[in-house]
């Protein structure tokens, strides 16, 4: 939700044949859409980050984590078996 934010308030950025003119104008003119945009966007990594971790977490407790896997026996046996 917040990475849709971030670019509906950054709007469309001029195409990759646009004057140098209309680009000046447009970093120029909407900074502040700009800059709200980028912090809306750092929130967005910062909540996927969080999220990541959380699924982690919950999987570790569960004993189904990645590390939990590798702790295993069967985990073990495969990996001397396969090298």
């Amino acid at each position: 939700m917040l990475t849709l934010a971030a670019i509906l308030v950054h709007g469309n950025p001029p195409g990759v044949n646009a004057s140098t003119d209309r680009l000046v104008s447009f970093y120029d003119g909407d900074r502040v859409r700009i800059l709200i945009s980028s912090v809306i966007l750092g929130f967005a990594v910062l909540n996927l980050l969080w999220f990541a971790a959380a699924i982690g977490s919950t999987l570790r407790d569960a004993g189904q984590g990645i590390w939990a896997r590798r702790r295993s026996p069967q985990a073990g046996h495969w990996a001397l078996s396969s090298s």
